[in-house]
């Protein structure tokens, strides 16, 4: 066998298991993940026991407080946390850009970076059972920030949400207690161009455990009203348990009705009224 070909049947194999897994996921009428990537340029990760110390007693960031609530630090012990260290040698494919979700739109800096890292911290909080609150979204991302704090941090990926981010610039997103949970640092709303327009798509929120937002093909002219009429509808269901028929946002001096209609399986198609 030549190595051409063993490099497609490993990617093959590697991308194969990343389907699956999503499968299995999209088969629970229920599921909320939040996962970041953090990429080092050395091979290091303090144990868990000194992470929990980090986040609930050093105060690394300067903060002047613990960096999570109590109740989100009973978490830590919750089987459904999972923090592990990543090799590039073992996991080469997950250093290619070009096989990251099609929204991570990497750089030529962060491209740079990424060649540098010799490995990547996987931080990751996946449940099919539903979840009331953001504590989950606060451990993993205190979590994330106290990886990203060190030396060797170069780039963290949102997994979630598909955003690549110098580990400086995710630092400064969270510049307090308050900010972990914030949708704004946890979501997006990306334009998906077409031949008769668009659509906006939201991504981030099964986070929360809904499924994403898309809207039907819109005018191109519409972009940037369709863009944050979605992005005050995603502020809404960020706190909410539920899945509303109807959402209404207040913008431009303007009333708008955002109506959701979920299907079985796949994104929620989404039109905005006036």
């Amino acid at each position: 066998m030549n190595g051409s070909l063993t490099i497609l049947i490993l990617a093959g194999g590697f991308l194969g298991g990343v389907a699956l897994y999503l499968r299995r996921l999209s088969a629970h009428k229920y599921v909320a993940v939040v996962e970041f990537w953090v990429y080092l340029t050395e091979p290091n990760l303090p144990a868990l026991d000194k992470l929990i110390s980090l986040v609930m007693r050093e105060d690394p960031l300067a903060w002047g407080e613990p960096m999570i609530e109590p109740k989100a630090a009973l978490l830590f012990s919750d089987v459904r946390l999972h923090v592990a260290l990543a090799d590039r040698e073992k996991n080469p494919y997950a250093f290619r850009p070009d096989l990251f979700e099609r929204h991570a739109e990497p750089s030529r800096e962060l491209l740079e970076r990424l060649a540098d890292c010799k490995a990547f911290a996987r931080i990751r909080f996946c449940s099919t059972e539903r979840l009331s609150g953001t504590d989950h979204i606060a451990l993993v991302t205190a979590l994330a920030l106290v990886v990203a704090k060190a030396d060797e941090a170069a780039v963290v990926y949102d997994h979630s949400c598909e955003r690549l981010v110098p580990a400086e610039e995710f630092l400064e997103a969270f510049s307090a207690r308050q900010r972990l949970p914030d949708p704004a640092n946890h979501t997006r709303v990306v334009w998906e161009p077409g031949s008769e327009g668009g659509r906006c798509r939201t991504i981030g929120l099964v986070k929360v455990g809904h499924r994403e937002l898309v809207t039907p093909t819109t005018p191109a002219d519409q972009r940037v009203l369709v863009t944050d009429v979605l992005a005050c509808a995603v502020q809404q269901l960020w706190s909410r348990p539920d899945l509303p028929s109807m959402i209404e946002v207040e913008l431009f001096g303007d009333s708008f009705r955002v109506q959701l209609r979920p299907s079985h399986s796949g994104p929620i198609e989404t039109s905005i009224l006036r």
